[in-house]
C-alpha cells in the first residue's frame, strides 16, 4: 500500500506529518449529521494505527521553502503565489484550535518548523481560487489521500 518514492505522483501514505499518521476508526455511532462530514480516518500515533493522537502541532509558514522539500507538490503556480497568513488569521486558526480543545482530548502546540516533519497542520495562501483543508493520510475508499498534502490548509487569496 505505501509508495515512499521520490516520484511526484506516487502514492505516499506512510510519512508522518508533526509526526502523527493517518488511521482508520469507525464513526458509525457518530450522530449523521457529524458523520457527514468525516471520512472514518483520523490523525493517529502509528502507521495505519488505532491510538488516536492527542497532540497536534500546527505552524504559520513565513517561506514557501516549506513546502518545496517533497518533489512535485505544491504546484509551481502555487509556490509562485505563496503568501503567509496574515495576523488576523493566525488568530482566527488559534481561536479555532482553543475551541476544539475545549470539548476535545485534544491538544494544539505550534511546531519548531513549517515542515511537515514538524508541523501536522499548516496554514498559508495560495492563489488557487478556492480555500480547501486536507485529510489525515488515508488509503480508504471515498477519497484517497497522498500523504505530501495531508494536513495542509490553504486559504485562497482571490483574484
Amino acid at each position: 500500500m505505501a509508495d515512499d518514492t521520490n516520484d511526484p505522483n506516487a502514492t505516499i501514505f506512510d510519512t508522518p506529518e508533526g509526526g502523527l499518521f493517518g488511521g482508520p476508526f469507525d464513526s458509525s455511532a457518530l450522530d449523521p449529521n457529524v458523520r457527514a462530514t468525516l471520512m472514518d480516518f483520523r490523525w493517529t500515533t502509528s502507521f495505519g494505527g488505532s491510538e488516536p493522537a492527542t497532540t497536534i502541532t500546527y505552524f504559520f509558514p513565513t517561506s514557501a521553502s516549506d513546502f518545496t522539500v517533497v518533489p512535485g507538490y505544491p504546484s509551481a503556480a502555487e509556490i509562485g503565489s505563496f503568501q503567509p497568513l496574515t495576523a488576523e488569521q493566525q488568530t482566527a486558526a488559534k481561536t479555532g484550535f482553543d475551541l476544539v480543545a475545549s470539548y476535545t482530548n485534544l491538544t494544539f502546540v505550534q511546531a519548531a518548523s513549517g515542515l511537515a516533519r514538524d508541523a501536522t497542520f499548516r496554514f498559508a495562501r495560495f492563489n488557487d481560487g478556492g480555500s480547501e483543508s486536507r485529510f489525515p493520510p488515508n488509503n480508504g475508499p471515498h477519497s484517497p489521500s497522498d500523504r505530501r498534502d495531508a494536513g495542509d490548509n490553504s486559504l485562497g487569496i482571490g483574484r
